[in-house]
């Protein structure tokens, strides 16, 4: 017969900490627990971690023997243990004595964190009968306040509801208690299970909290018994740990997807128990549940029987995520005409096993939970604190579930992934990519306004992203997670402004599911916007804890045991502990100061190189500046002039480069300056700062070594110093050199005017075969170097040489390219390097700004029709025209031009969609407003005429309207 008992809940002492970060002000409760399944918890106390709640809870047990486990909480975002101790009803009740209050430890992970003080005692049979009482009192008022009707259907459909939905909550609800005593024990082994904690640690956490809310609501349905029986079922073949420990061994790519399939199927309980019972019909009848459940079912129990049957299956890994027929659609016209930025994350390191478990798992937890006050999350530290692999560990983790929204990082060696409108794009067009709702709206958006891609960045985040994730809300089942890493490597102003201001305003309004996840350095601009704003987590990346300590140290004896392997000849116990201690004190809590030192070792002798960097001692502690010198000095003789030069000269094209440089574009630069060897050679030798892969670009291991080298404070006596002007004037001519040698006249050899560049065939594989990467860059960039550059009279005779020989072959190119719209600003760059210096050389530029301004839209659409048409047509007196006429006298020829001069009006705005009602230019003529009826304000630049932003305001008609007022 069962007993009933009164547990007594008196306080907790000895708790020093709430474990990670992200919790403020301390909120305790305490959790009670029989058999497995909740019994009570206590009220939040608040302000304290030496809490007194006095709170009483009763308990009715079968046997002594019932087990008895007591946590304790901090109530926060997602709540946090802070531990948990056990016992039995008879022990407990044995140690409480004639009314003992008793001393138990409470432990996490297997210390001790605190402790916590309780009385267990019997309850009268008095007690029981009042309280009996009492609630049968309770019960007759509300069953009062009934309508009983028996004709009424309304009432009896309820009724039969409740029935069913009691009766099923009945076997609802040892199932997943059953569920949650089988994932405990797993979550408890924690990091000798390393790769598959994080997945059931969070699945267990969700399912919890599933369980008490279903303890209030008992209200669910045969289906979904059914996934928790599958679950139950495929986790009754996992036994004792040890079993797990082999399984995980030899299976490990099972167990890896049974964890991450069963924290998916966790998610979609938690999806589908969470809207409530009228609200789950309708999405049962609208949404094919019943046959996503029995398809999670099934790929449940084909991993259960290749588990048991020890056999590797290819990956059957089904997401909840409404995501039928993705491929076609994804491929439709509309959607690539996004043309996203690109980001490609094959060579970024995540975080090492076993190293930041305590802030992943807090960071992962905050962005699976749809419910929390904050929807993003902001990561901040100084350089090389290790924030890129934590965001790319948290990528990962996100991808394996399929959960992965968008995956953005800035690269300021890369600035085209600084752009607003590619970022915006990246992320419309992923989601679009996994969830077939998001997509159709967004297609349908497209649909409707062709010049979508081209609007403003505010009117493009709310009609390709928040209107369209907003009409999905109801598809969307769990999190979709957006990472947003190195944000302070955003280097375009504008578009930096741009993504905070939406950050901080507009990315409030998407709906929870929707999580952000943003790292980046601590810079002014960034903490001031985000640190205000109560949707984002604000979390500082300390590098001086204990636990950074430890999990470089982690770090560093797996990089001692990588090179171990790498270099045979080492021995087996090679480095000594207290030397890998040493180096990781000298890191300062600074990643990349250990990534740094080890690529140092890995590049040549280990033993010499370590006893080199012991060595230099104090002088490399804490100072990345000093490592950087250190591994420079000792990487290669650069007392040697070859080899410096040569050194220096790569060092400038991979920190100047606009964009990251594979190795054969960098040696088809430089050649003939640099053989293809030579430049092959010091790539060795700077490997210690470089990173590089077969086809991959080259980058800096980190963006402090570019700051370092470019910083004539830090390094201008060193040989590696990279002087941005000189060097700039360096690579100025070496795309001269390249623009001179493979630019000629039809590129790609196209047949006829007839065609659009869009309709010719197979245009991208003619641009592959006939312009070489080198000749994009060189194309692409030359101006951006020559405006960093000193003047010289060599870069000057090389402009003259292009601008004379090559203009025209150079704007086929960039017509090929789509990138038209960049030749103007090139110009504009190139006539204020020739101002003052040669005049007919400034003529011929500025004629061709007005030639590009001209015929621009033509060139865009057809490459040929830069001769036929624009060439044949410019004003008699064009320089261009008179310059390069005599070169194609093949072309068509009119016997009057159609004007002499290129007259006043040079050009045409794009329709701006509704009636200009003013038009007005800056003061100093740099810039042109336009006001629209539409209540639309743009902004043009006065030479490109290229929009560059869009506001809503009242537009008031007035002439000399000044830019800003109004």
């Amino acid at each position: 017969m069962a007993e009933t008992y009164s547990l007594l809940i008196q306080n907790t002492e000895g708790i020093s900490k709430i474990p990670g970060g992200l919790h403020g002000t301390p909120k305790l409760y305490v959790a009670v627990d029989l058999d497995g399944s909740c019994v009570f918890k206590t009220h939040n106390e608040e302000s304290t971690l030496s809490p007194r709640w006095d709170f009483t809870g009763n308990i009715c047990a079968d046997l002594p023997s019932a087990n008895l486990t007591v946590e304790v909480h901090h109530k926060g975002v997602f709540d946090t243990l802070i531990g948990r101790c056990h016992t039995t009803i008879g022990e407990l009740l044995q140690q409480s004595g004639a009314n003992t209050v008793v001393k138990l430890d409470i432990k996490r992970k297997g210390s001790i964190s605190g402790h916590i003080f309780l009385r267990l005692s019997h309850v009268s049979t008095q007690e029981l009968q009042e309280a009996a009482t009492r609630a049968v009192q309770r019960m007759r008022g509300d069953v009062e306040n009934i309508e009983r009707s028996p004709g009424n259907p309304r009432v009896m459909g309820i009724a039969n509801a409740a029935i069913q939905a009691e009766a099923m909550a009945d076997n609802f609800q040892p199932l997943l208690s059953k569920l949650l005593s089988q994932l405990e024990p797993i979550v408890e082994m924690g990091d000798e299970i390393a790769k598959i904690h994080p997945y059931i640690n969070i699945a267990w956490k969700v399912l919890t909290s599933v369980y008490k809310v279903m303890e209030k609501q008992r209200n669910t349905d045969e289906k979904i018994v059914k996934l928790v029986q599958a679950m139950v079922q495929l986790y009754s073949s996992v036994g004792d740990m040890d079993f797990v420990r082999d399984k995980i061994n030899s299976l490990e790519n099972v167990v890896l997807e049974i964890a991450a399939q069963t924290l998916e199927c966790s998610l979609f309980i938690r999806e589908y128990t969470g809207h409530g019972f009228s609200g789950r019909l309708l999405q049962a009848a609208f949404s094919g549940m019943e046959t996503k459940i029995e398809s999670l079912s099934d790929v449940l129990m084909k991993l259960k029987d290749s588990f048991d049957r020890g056999v590797i299956i290819q990956s059957v890994f089904l997401s909840a995520k409404m995501n039928e027929k993705v491929q076609g659609l994804v491929e439709s016209d509309l959607l690539q005409s996004l043309k996203p930025a690109q980001y490609n994350a094959a060579l970024r390191d995540e975080c090492l096993h076993g190293t930041r478990k305590d802030l992943l798992t807090e960071i992962t937890e905050q962005l699976s939970s749809t419910t929390t006050a904050s929807d993003i999350i902001w990561l901040y530290g100084v350089a090389g604190s290790g924030k890129s692999a934590i965001a790319n560990t948290v990528a990962q983790y996100f991808r394996t579930l399929h959960r992965l929204g968008a995956f953005i990082f800035f690269d300021r060696d890369n600035p085209s992934t600084s752009d607003i409108r590619g970022v915006l794009h990246h992320i419309a067009h992923r989601i679009a990519e996994s969830n077939i709702h998001v997509r159709k709206a967004i297609c349908d958006a497209l649909c409707a306004d062709a010049t979508l891609v081209d609007a403003d960045y505010r009117t493009q985040f709310q009609r390709l992203l928040l209107d369209p994730l907003i009409a999905a809300a109801p598809y969307i089942f769990g999190p979709i997670v957006i990472i947003v890493d190195a944000l302070d490597e955003c280097l375009d102003s504008t578009s930096r402004k741009a993504l905070l201001s939406l950050i901080a305003g507009d990315m409030a309004k998407l709906p929870p599911a929707v999580r952000l996840f943003i790292t980046s350095r601590p810079d002014s601009d960034i903490t001031r916007v985000l640190r205000a704003k109560s949707h984002v987590a604000s979390r500082q990346l300390d590098i001086t804890t204990e636990d950074t300590k430890r999990d470089i140290y982690l770090y560093l004896h797996q990089c001692m045991q990588n090179l171990r392997i790498e270099w045979p000849d080492l021995e087996p116990q090679w480095p000594e502990e207290r030397n890998i201690q040493l180096l990781a004190t000298y890191t300062g809590g600074l990643f990349i100061w250990a990534a740094t030192a080890y690529k140092f070792l890995q590049n040549f002798d280990p033993q010499s190189r370590l006893t080199q960097l012991l060595d230099a001692g104090e002088i490399i502690n804490s100072n990345l500046d000093q490592l950087y010198c250190v591994a420079l000095e000792h990487t290669a003789d650069w007392s040697d002039s070859t080899f410096s030069s040569s050194a220096l000269s790569i060092l400038a094209c991979v920190v100047l480069s606009r964009e990251p440089l594979t190795v054969k574009t960098l040696i088809s630069i430089l050649d003939p300056v640099l053989e293809g060897l030579k430049v092959a050679k010091a790539l060795q030798y700077l490997a210690c700062v470089l990173q590089y892969g077969p086809g991959a670009p080259i980058r800096t291991l980190h963006a402090s070594f570019s700051d370092y080298v470019v910083d004539s404070r830090r390094s201008r006596t060193k040989p590696w110093f990279v002087d941005i002007q000189l060097q700039s004037q360096f690579l100025a001519t070496r795309c001269f050199q390249v623009l001179a040698t493979k630019l000629q006249f039809n590129i790609c050899g196209i047949e006829t005017s007839h065609l659009r560049n869009s309709d010719l065939s197979d245009l991208s594989g003619r641009i592959e075969r006939h312009i070489p990467e080198d000749l994009r860059y060189a194309s692409h960039f030359w101006a951006h170097h020559l405006q960093a550059a000193t003047a010289s009279s060599g870069v000057l005779d090389r402009l003259r040489q292009f601008t004379s020989h090559y203009f025209l072959y150079w704007l086929e190119v960039l017509s090929l390219l789509g990138e038209v719209s960049e030749a103007h600003g090139a110009l504009e760059i190139a006539e204020r390097y020739a101002q003052g210096k040669d005049q007919d050389l400034t003529a011929l530029l500025h004629d061709g700004m007005k030639f590009i301004a001209g015929f621009a839209p033509a060139i865009a659409q057809s490459m040929p029709h830069l001769y036929v048409s624009a060439l044949a047509m410019a004003p008699r007196e064009s320089v261009v025209r008179q310059h390069y006429k005599k070169h194609f006298r093949r072309t068509m020829q009119y016997e009057a031009a159609f004007a002499d001069t290129w007259g006043s009006l040079i050009k045409v705005l794009p329709d701006q969609g509704s009636v200009v009602s003013s038009v007005a230019f800056s003061h100093d003529n740099a810039r042109i407003v336009c006001g629209s009826h539409d209540g639309m304000v743009r902004i043009w630049k006065n030479r490109s005429f290229r929009g560059f932003s869009g506001c809503r305001k009242r537009v008031f008609p007035a002439e000399g309207f000044p830019l800003g007022e109004g």
